[in-house]
């Protein structure tokens, strides 16, 4: 048709080439068991009106930062359906320098993980990426992608205890415009050992809902470096389960509370039983602290907790009776120290309950500050003494321990320092 070339299906190992392109699939397309499909870089794919691409075999599209590869709807107003991947052999598919826009989800996944590394996402109907995962051994990467505009969750996992996973690696993804951002680690089944799960140096702004989403059910989750702003509802970081490790993160904006980590379901507790989560080190500019901060398994100190004095919801009596509650060596971000006991130590708690016990730092900041920035492309960049990467838009973000940053400069970009403690 026109200038296109028509495919329906990749039956044999296959390569599409930018001679060729742009290439058209009015009724989706399929990738059979057994067969690779290789698109070089700068090819277009397009799509009819919810058709999609079926990957059992193995999609190799990498494509480089100059020459995209590029899935869509040849007509803006439709919506095509999505990249799919099912089984073992689909999550050897490798996706980098992928841009995929106008579906009704980024990716869905069943029993597959392709790896997902530099690509763009933008303008989904639902998800940007959603993976079920009952069975099978993975090893998860998804680095230095940019999820832009969806309905839904940026990511979702549904992982069942059958499944082996090596590790989850979340690095330097921008997610924007999503009703949740994620990454969400959904499970309601028991585990005897957690899979190893790092969330870091990303951005999350301007979403509907926070970080984790609220029942987030894998605990162990590292979640560091990441700059989360301007939440239009809810809270911050959202990991209600055991052993998670929250620290160095910038937290700003949100509607509600900085932070939910505590436990919410009664019926998973007695499931899980109690954890030793560590909430340190980050600064958080918030509406308010939640009740649960007083959860005894959250070990909360070396914060800055910096809070809108009209909104509410200070710290309160625990939910959970008999928690022995305490936050120790925090920054309040206030300096009048009897406006400071009025609003925090002097409260009235349940008798049945452990007194609270804060101990805030009033002249003494954290030593922590944060950059972000911005060099337009994938590359490294020297900030304050550390080396950091830039996703597939150029961003990146980075917490510094003491010292003085003020007054440097990154060659081609623009950066904002954002010192703790302000």
């Amino acid at each position: 048709i026109g200038d296109y070339t028509l495919v329906d299906g990749v039956k044999r190992d296959t390569v599409w080439t930018l001679e060729n392109s742009p290439y058209l699939a009015t009724n989706g397309l399929s990738v059979e068991k057994g067969n690779t499909l290789t698109i070089e870089p700068g090819v277009k794919v397009y799509f009819g009106k919810g058709s999609p691409l079926n990957v059992e075999g193995k999609l190799i599209a990498e494509g480089t930062e100059e020459e995209m590869i590029v899935f869509s709807h040849k007509d803006q107003r439709e919506t095509w359906g999505s990249l799919e991947f099912y089984g073992e052999e689909a999550s050897d598919s490798r996706l980098e320098f992928v841009k995929v826009q106008y579906a009704a989800d980024g990716i869905k996944a069943e029993n597959a993980v392709p790896s997902i590394k530099n690509s763009i996402f933008r303008k989904v109907g639902v998800y940007g990426a959603t993976f079920t995962l009952a069975n099978g051994t993975y090893d998860v990467d998804i680095e230095g992608n940019a999820f832009l505009e969806g309905g839904g969750d940026g990511i979702n996992f549904n992982i069942h205890s059958d499944v082996e996973i090596s590790k989850i690696s979340f690095l330097r993804n921008t997610i924007s415009y999503f009703y949740s951002p994620g990454p969400i680690f959904n499970t309601m089944d028991e585990f005897e050992e957690y899979p190893e799960i790092l969330v870091e140096g990303n951005i999350f702004e301007k979403n509907f809902r926070g970080v984790g989403a609220g029942f987030s059910g894998l605990g162990d989750v590292v979640y560091r470096n990441n700059y989360h702003r301007d939440g239009v509802s809810g809270s911050g970081v959202q990991f209600f389960h055991p052993g998670n490790t929250i620290e160095y993160n910038y937290i700003e904006n949100t509607f509600e509370l900085g932070a939910q980590l505590s436990m919410s379901r009664p019926d998973l507790v007695e499931m899980r039983g109690p954890g030793d989560s560590v909430f340190r080190y980050n600064t958080m500019k918030m509406a308010g602290v939640p009740t649960n901060f007083g959860d005894p398994s959250v070990v909360i100190e070396y914060n800055n907790l910096i809070l809108n004095m009209g909104g509410g919801n200070w710290l309160e009596a625990s939910d959970y009776s008999g928690a022995a509650e305490e936050m120790k060596n925090n920054w309040w971000g206030i300096s009048d120290e009897g406006l400071l006991r009025e609003h925090i130590l002097d409260f009235n708690v349940d008798e049945s309950r452990n007194r609270l016990v804060v101990e805030p730092i009033l002249k003494e900041n954290n030593g922590v500050g944060f950059v972000k920035g911005n060099v337009g492309s994938v590359r490294e960049v020297e900030v304050g003494g550390k080396t950091v990467v830039s996703n597939v838009i150029g961003d990146y973000f980075v917490s510094l321990r003491e010292g003085d940053y003020d007054g440097f400069s990154v060659e081609g970009g623009e950066v904002t320092y954002v010192p703790a403690g302000i």
